[in-house]
């Protein structure tokens, strides 16, 4: 519409001094026409540059199906490997001390905000507190963990927290039966890397699960 109206206004300038001098309608006939299929292509590439925008902007708002969800899901996936083999080749643990942050690094990672190791004097049995849990770390070489150091962590937990424990070892049945019974998430990691880090029972799964509303 647009090129149509300056085509007029074109005709119309022409005309005009068509009437008043003849030869002059040659010599502004090529500008005239080179300045019309200018602004043409260029209104045209506007257009082209609005519709493409247009497009992007209903695909974005489309809703994914359920393969392209699938793929999301399977791409955020690897990525989340790829940043655990990273962190398992440059991370170490040496000392009960160096377990702890290890620990409250991971628990950051996985969305509980204000993961922090606690002070060694005065904590209570509480190795690492976050919004909402209370966590015991026990790094050990082959001793299992029984149901007397879990029980321990459910007295010393705060009011209120769930209680979590890891180890770097293994718990005795006894001890994941007390903890199913009682609701602590048990999880376990590796002695020296840290990683993989692995969830024992369905408390750690449900915690893990709910971290995005009542543990951030």
């Amino acid at each position: 519409m647009v090129f149509v109206l300056v085509s007029v206004a074109f005709s119309a300038a022409l005309f005009v001094e068509y009437r008043s001098e003849e030869p002059a309608l040659i010599d502004a006939l090529g500008p005239s026409a080179v300045g019309g299929l200018l602004l043409y292509w260029a209104l045209a590439a506007l257009r082209r540059r609005r519709r493409a925008k247009k497009g992007q902007d209903t695909a974005a708002a489309r809703p994914k199906g359920w393969l392209a969800r699938v793929m999301d899901e399977e791409a955020a996936a690897e990525r989340k490997r790829k940043q655990e083999a990273r962190e398992r080749a440059r991370t170490r643990i040496h000392t009960p001390t160096e377990a702890e942050t290890f620990v409250a690094k991971w628990l950051r990672s996985q969305g509980f905000r204000g993961a922090r190791a606690t002070p060694p004097s005065g904590d209570a049995g509480i190795d690492v507190t976050a919004s909402g849990i209370s966590v015991q770390v026990k790094r050990y070489d082959s001793k299992g963990v029984g149901r007397p150091e879990v029980q321990q962590l459910v007295g010393a937990a705060r009011v209120g927290d769930v209680a979590v424990f890891f180890t770097s070892s293994r718990y005795t049945d006894a001890a994941v039966e007390y903890a199913d019974q009682r609701g602590v998430a048990l999880f376990a990691f590796d002695f020296t890397g840290g990683y993989p880090v692995r969830v024992v029972n369905r408390t750690a799964e449900q915690l893990l699960r709910d971290r995005g509303r009542g543990h951030e």
